[in-house]
């Protein structure tokens, strides 16, 4: 794992409540795969997190954990307009400050786009989309990003890869879903209690970008 810095602030309160999980209630649905509680209680990790940093450090390495794969990355959306790589895990330290492509072909830069989650199974066959140069480069193979959403603002991108060819279920996009949804609550609340009491979508990114520097 690698990060870059951090901001510490008071103790929260839960962000999300158990209910919100896609699953709740239709345990009978679920994969034996997945370690469904620990994903339940990852509120909980976050709640722990004294810093933007940890917060982010946990999102990638519970969503590359939980969901079995080599590694994970996310990338804040900035004012400047460029998704840039702020937390991973199984990765190389240089990933840490990389732009991911913006363009819709791209990724992360489809994922942007549409707010909504893609995948490629193989980059070898893909043609409709590609992973970035630093991923091609490190010999992934497939990946998966979803949106990380407060409230219609998309305010990154959480993505996962795999060094093998992949075929991505929707039980993998909806845990992936899951955890983005709670790293970017997580994320807005701690922003909450530094300075601002209510943070505007673009200045909570702003801000959350600032602290990492």
């Amino acid at each position: 794992m690698f990060s870059a810095g951090g901001m510490n602030v008071t103790a929260r309160q839960p962000i999300i409540a158990k209910s919100y999980f896609p699953f709740h209630g239709q345990a009978s649905i679920l994969s034996s795969e997945v370690d469904w509680e620990a994903l339940l209680h990852l509120s909980s990790r976050f709640l722990s997190a004294t810093n933007i940093q940890q917060i982010l450090d946990i999102g990638v390495c519970e969503a590359a954990r939980l969901l079995q794969l080599n590694s994970c990355a996310v990338a804040l959306w900035q004012p400047d307009s460029n998704l840039v790589v702020r937390s991973g895990c199984g990765l190389a330290a240089e990933w840490v400050g990389y732009a991911l492509g913006k363009e819709q072909n791209s990724l992360s830069g489809y994922v942007l786009a549409t707010k909504s989650p893609a995948w490629i199974n193989d980059s070898q066959v893909e043609q409709r989309l590609h992973l970035s140069p630093l991923a091609v480069d490190a010999g992934l193979r497939s990946g998966l990003a979803v949106p990380m959403l407060v409230g219609e603002q998309i305010i990154g991108v959480l993505a996962v890869y795999s060094d093998s060819p992949s075929q991505f279920s929707g039980e993998q996009v909806y845990v992936l879903s899951f955890i983005a949804n709670q790293t970017a609550v997580a994320l807005e609340q701690m922003l909450s209690l530094i300075h601002i009491s209510e943070p505007t979508r673009l200045g909570m990114i702003s801000y959350a970008v600032f602290c990492l520097k």
